[in-house]
């Protein structure tokens, strides 16, 4: 189920309404207006692409989006969908290798990730920031070997949830035509 508004406040209020029913919805953020010199909202373009990767995967959850959202440039279903890397606690995978996959991906390193499309190592702690996942990710190794799996929050960089398996997905290198 499509709900669509003809603005984004109105689109928050539908939001608000369904939460008060209990009713779980996707909503679908409006793009960033580019005016002259700005730049687009990494975060921003980071978020709809979560959120357009979870409605792939969750495709009967409704979607509340503005007018904006809809006509805005989205990738292909398929690219969004697309699996690049799977993790999960207990599998064998060398750091330094996770580490080369993530630098071939233009992650850049950090002392500590503070936004999406970062990464930071210490010791047998690697974190980082896919673009659409909604929260970084923390993977903790015993050797090669993954202990846990933790998404955790970037301005306390405690655990906010323990994860068993994670499914990072091919970053959409062409937004494509419009979702209408």
């Amino acid at each position: 189920i499509w709900v669509f508004t003809p603005h984004a406040r109105r689109r928050d209020q539908l939001t608000e309404e369904f939460a008060f029913w209990k009713c779980p919805t996707l909503v679908l953020a409006d793009p960033t207006v580019i005016i002259e010199e700005e730049l687009a909202d990494p975060d921003r373009e980071a978020e709809r692409l979560s959120t357009l990767h979870r409605i792939a995967q969750t495709p009967h959850t409704p979607v509340v989006l503005s007018r904006a959202s809809w006509e805005a440039p989205a990738p292909s279903l398929d690219s969004i969908d697309e699996t690049e890397l799977t993790l999960e606690v207990g599998q064998e995978i060398d750091p330094i290798e996770l580490v080369a996959w993530l630098e071939e991906r233009d992650y850049e390193e950090q002392p500590q990730i503070f936004q999406r499309g970062q990464f930071a190592r210490r010791g047998g702690i690697l974190d980082f920031y896919p673009p659409q996942l909604p929260s970084p990710v923390r993977v903790e190794f015993f050797g090669d070997e993954i202990e846990s799996l933790r998404e955790f929050s970037v301005e306390t960089q405690t655990t906010t949830r323990r994860l068993e398996k994670i499914a990072v997905s091919k970053e959409a290198e062409n937004l494509g035509a419009p979702l209408s």
